[in-house]
């Protein structure tokens, strides 16, 4: 949970102190005294907007130091669902941003499609926020009849709704008023509050969802950099990593 204190000259911020840890429920402490799987329903909590995504990265994590070697299905099933939760994130993002802007009309369209995600949820486990379906070294149980169906009538939906919301924000004056030309960073501020990072990343740094999947095996790799061979090849640079054979 974030504290902001602003001064504030109409809509002009002139200053703000931030405060965070009102929200810190101590789940790291609390996760010693559980079992692996019990770890599960605190680790949803921890990010209540990605619940799919914090249960599959402790699944994983908790995997490799096992050494378990998981189903291809399973995979696919785990990357499914956290896409689709990423989906669900963003539009609570997009809703709550518009609303806080002042354009409000976009939030209830965005939950719109939010509850048809929560559905899904709902469907495959019995709880539309904190499903608690995966589990160290697989899932649940397979997943339910009508999920095809419900998965397939959202994706035919949803891309045009995205031009619905479009619509609400584009030319929005309030909502382009309080967004356009607002918090502009300077060149130099950007230096040296150190907001500065790779301007082109290479398409081989790309990191879904499925390709963390796809990598986190028990098998070892032969170099710790092989994410940045695009870039080594283009840029006739040389990974500075210890262990890289190309170091």
């Amino acid at each position: 949970m974030l504290r902001l204190v602003l001064e504030l000259d109409g809509e002009t911020v002139l200053s703000a102190a931030p405060t965070i840890g009102y929200l810190h429920t101590g789940i790291e402490k609390t996760a010693e005294q559980k079992k692996w799987q019990q770890v599960i329903p605190l680790v949803e909590r921890m990010d209540y907007l990605s619940a799919q995504s914090n249960s599959m990265a402790f699944c994983m994590s908790a995997e490799k130091l096992l050494g378990l070697e998981i189903p291809p299905r399973v995979r696919d099933i785990r990357v499914l669902l956290a896409e689709l939760q990423r989906i669900n994130s963003h539009l609570v993002w997009l809703g709550t941003h518009g609303m806080e802007i002042g354009a409000v009309s976009v939030m209830l369209y965005c939950f719109r499609e939010r509850e048809l995600l929560l559905n899904i949820n709902e469907l495959l486990a019995g709880f539309r926020m904190f499903p608690s379906y995966m589990r160290v070294g697989g899932l649940r149980e397979d997943l339910p009849r009508g999920f095809h169906a419900a998965v397939q009538d959202f994706l035919a939906r949803f891309p045009s709704k995205l031009d619905e919301y479009e619509d609400l924000l584009t030319k929005n004056e309030i909502y382009l008023k309080r967004s356009q030309g607002v918090g502009v960073i300077s060149k130099e501020d950007a230096l040296g509050y150190s907001l500065v990072g790779r301007s082109r990343a290479p398409p081989a740094s790309t990191t879904t969802c499925a390709s963390i999947s796809r990598t986190s095996d028990t098998r070892p790799t032969t170099s710790p950099c092989r994410s940045r061979r695009a870039a080594t090849s283009t840029r006739g640079t040389r990974c500075a990593s210890p262990r890289c054979a190309r170091a």
